[in-house]
């Protein structure tokens, strides 16, 4: 889904009302967009505690050492859709179509994204 499909189009002449309008329809739809990202990272935090129970990084201090190799592990696995082991299918190792690489890697970046913010947020 492409980014640009968000923002309203600009107004061709200069009306500052107008300018105003699209200014803050632009900051709303960016901050609906923010509390969503907020909600899942939440979600995606709350699901690793229960999954981990007991040895969830969320109950170690800030300053524990365990907590480098989770983060540095979740930054891997978003450099890894970033990559160009990403445009080949896992199971059958054939290269994906157009089709499937614009839509499965954005969202399996948006998931790793999403997973890497819910470690750097806990």
């Amino acid at each position: 889904m492409p980014f640009r499909q968000f923002i309203p189009e600009r107004p061709t002449n200069y009306d500052a009302e107008e300018h105003l309008r699209y200014a803050l329809i632009g900051w709303q739809e960016a901050k609906m967009r923010r509390t969503a990202v907020a909600a899942e990272v939440d979600a995606a935090r709350r699901a690793a505690d229960e999954k981990h129970g007991a040895r969830s990084i969320e109950r170690l201090s800030a300053l524990h050492p365990a907590w480098a190799p989770v983060l540095g592990e979740e930054f891997g696995e978003v450099m890894h859709e970033l990559t160009y082991d990403s445009l080949v299918d896992a199971t059958s190792g054939e290269p994906l179509s157009p089709d499937e690489l614009e839509a499965g890697r954005l969202q399996r970046l948006r998931a790793e994204l999403i997973d890497l913010l819910a470690v750097a947020s806990a």
